[in-house]
This record gives C-alpha cells, sequence and structure tokens, in this order.
C-alpha cells in the first residue's frame, strides 16, 4: 500500500509529508513541530529510511536538529553535501536537483521505490529538469498563487520563489504521462491562491485516471 500523509503544509503552518510505500517510510520536509512529525509516525521510527529536506527556510526545516537527533538520516544537498546529490535510504533511492527559490539553495528529489517514481518539488520560481522519460506515478508539487499582489511588502519573494499556477500546470503537463495516477498540489497561499481554479487547471493536463488534490493538513492520499 502506498501513501502521503500531510503532516503540515503552506508557509504559516509548515511543510512536511510522509510517504509510505509498503511501510518504508520517507519524511519530506520538517517544517513543522517534532511532536506533529511524531503523531504522524505513530510515535515510532520504525520503517523509516530517512528525511529530505528542500532548503533551509524554517517553514521546511524547523526541526532537522530533532529528525537527526532521532537517528534518522537527513538528506540536505543545500548544506552543500555533493555525496547528498544522489542517496539509497533503505529501499528508496533518491537524486536530488536543484530550482530557484529567490536566491536561496533549493533542492527537489525524485524518489524510486523499486519501479514506482515520484518527484517532490517546492518553492520554485521554475524547473529546467524535465522527468517524462521516467514515467513518474505521482507528483507532489507547489502550486503557490494565482495571482501574486504586486502591492504586497514580499511581492518579490512571491513570484521569484515560489510556482504560480502556469508554471505549475506547465511543470505538470510536461511530465504527465499514463503511469501518473496521483498529483498532489501543495503550500497554496492563504491570501494569492484560488483552490477550487488551480485543481480545474491541473485537471486539465493530465490523463483522465489521474487523481488531483489539494493538500491539507491531517490528509491521508492513496497513491
Amino acid at each position: 500500500m502506498k501513501t502521503l500523509t500531510v503532516v503540515g503544509t503552506g508557509s504559516d503552518r509548515g511543510n512536511c509529508y510522509i510517504l509510505d510505500i509498503d511501510g518504508d517510510k520517507l519524511i519530506l520536509d520538517a517544517g513543522v513541530r517534532i511532536n506533529e512529525i511524531k503523531k504522524a509516525l505513530n510515535w515510532s521510527v520504525k520503517g523509516v529510511q530517512g528525511a529530505l529536506i528542500t532548503h533551509e527556510h524554517k517553514d521546511h526545516a524547523l526541526v532537522e536538529g530533532s529528525i537527526r537527533n532521532m537517528g534518522i538520516r537527513i538528506l540536505a544537498p543545500y548544506h552543500g553535501d555533493l555525496m547528498a546529490r544522489s542517496a539509497r535510504l533503505g529501499n528508496f533511492r533518491v537524486y536530488s536537483f536543484e530550482v530557484p527559490h529567490n536566491g536561496t539553495l533549493n533542492y527537489g528529489f525524485l524518489i524510486c521505490h523499486g519501479a514506482w517514481k515520484m518527484v517532490y518539488i517546492t518553492d520554485f520560481e521554475f524547473c529546467q529538469h524535465t522527468f517524462r522519460k521516467y514515467h513518474l506515478n505521482a507528483i507532489l508539487v507547489e502550486c503557490n498563487h494565482t495571482k501574486a499582489d504586486d502591492e504586497a511588502a514580499n511581492y518579490a519573494h512571491v513570484v521569484l520563489g515560489h510556482a504560480s499556477l502556469y508554471v505549475t500546470k506547465e511543470f505538470v503537463r510536461v511530465n504527465a504521462t499514463e503511469n501518473l495516477t496521483n498529483v498532489i498540489l501543495c503550500h497554496l497561499s492563504d491570501t494569492n491562491a484560488d483552490p477550487q481554479l488551480i485543481q480545474e487547471h491541473i485537471e486539465n493536463v493530465v490523463p483522465p485516471m489521474t487523481r488531483v488534490d489539494i493538500a491539507e493538513k491531517g490528509m491521508v492520499i492513496e497513491l
């Protein structure tokens, strides 16, 4: 059984997801309180193969140290470890790739478990990489805003550091094949995103049987 648990998503609530493939688990980002992660793991590290952290901002890396202290191996390429570009974490093989985030080192991940493959990418202005040849089964991707407020104080960070609906839609369209069963849209802005509009646009560029979800805290999505 394959599931994705949404522990938290968004700038204010922090970002963390738990990927579970037949009992093998990966923590994706660590931007929530450590007890929230422990609770989502049912207070056990059994089956946890590692954690992937995209970048240093607190809504993604808040409890990196606490996870490390639990004895869980962390893959965080933004620390400058070139060996972290490709790693075996238990039964997972993970490849990282850099994406722009308004001057902050930020990485996405191609996650493989046997023949099953998923990309996790968030907090990116655009992505210069394509993954169509991998015939992805799932995509967990940021869709932060439908229209940024050009008078807001953080306008530059929003447009240079987060994916618009156009960017996300193109990323999904380019990488969607008949193998794609799930697209999960994460890190939506509370003020600049229209969830219904986003879901409709993404559903228009995926195969008919692909499920599209808007990530919300507490959701457990079957993959």
